[in-house]
């Protein structure tokens, strides 16, 4: 246990950082106290850290790759510990950035696709030449075997679970996508709503009619 000189707290010797010149080897003040003081300089000397980047942005550049380079193993094993420690943090941490800037991440996106449209496309070719030699080979094949066996058997459980009357009803919307597909002449699917792969159930609820196109480009989100 240590005493921090700046909150007068004890706290454990976790809480401070690493320092060489200490009996003890760790740092007079804790880890809060240190973010608290770095924050407030950050914010008091704003003008002269951006100085600082603009004149010296290559050196500060190299210095870190080559940091990077050095270290990468560590770094990443690092980064991997902290994220399934706090699996739960991040993507609570992520929600919240993307609800709060939700306008501002739509004005990039779309800046991006109307500034990139011939490389998007491009993009598009690729992938979905991937995603074609992917299903053709024998772990493609593996995986979409895996993929349908799973999607029957949440089917199969949520027959058992629905009413002979809900059953019915799932039948009924087969077969009115199937004369739709006819009729129309433009391929109809029957998609779930909140996808089998993220807790969706087969049920009548959780049913609607799309075309193919639409089905598609909502994929597995909802």
């Amino acid at each position: 246990m240590k005493i921090c000189t700046e909150c007068k707290i004890e706290k454990d010797l976790e809480d401070f950082g690493k320092h060489k010149a200490t009996k003890d080897g760790k740092r007079t003040k804790c880890k809060v106290c240190r973010r608290l003081e770095d924050k407030e300089y950050r914010l008091k000397n704003k003008n002269v850290s951006e100085l600082y980047y603009e004149l010296n942005k290559d050196k500060i550049s190299n210095q870190s790759k080559s940091n990077y380079l050095k270290n990468k193993t560590k770094i990443l094993s690092k980064n991997k510990l902290y994220r399934d420690k706090n699996e739960d943090k991040i993507k609570k941490s992520r929600k919240k950035s993307r609800l709060e800037n939700e306008d501002k991440i739509k004005k990039q996106k779309k800046e991006y696709r109307d500034n990139n449209k011939e490389r998007i496309k491009e993009l598009r070719q690729i992938n979905i030449k991937k995603t074609k030699l992917h299903r053709s080979s024998d772990r493609g094949k593996s995986v979409r075997a895996k993929a349908e066996a799973k999607r029957r058997a949440i089917k199969i459980l949520g027959a058992f679970e629905n009413t002979n009357h809900e059953n019915y009803l799932i039948e009924c919307l087969y077969k009115f996508c199937q004369f739709k597909t006819s009729e129309t002449e433009i391929q109809h699917h029957v998609d779930h709503i909140k996808p089998l792969s993220k807790g969706g159930k087969h049920n009548p609820s959780n049913l609607q009619i799309l075309t193919a196109e639409a089905n598609l480009q909502k994929s597995n989100t909802y």
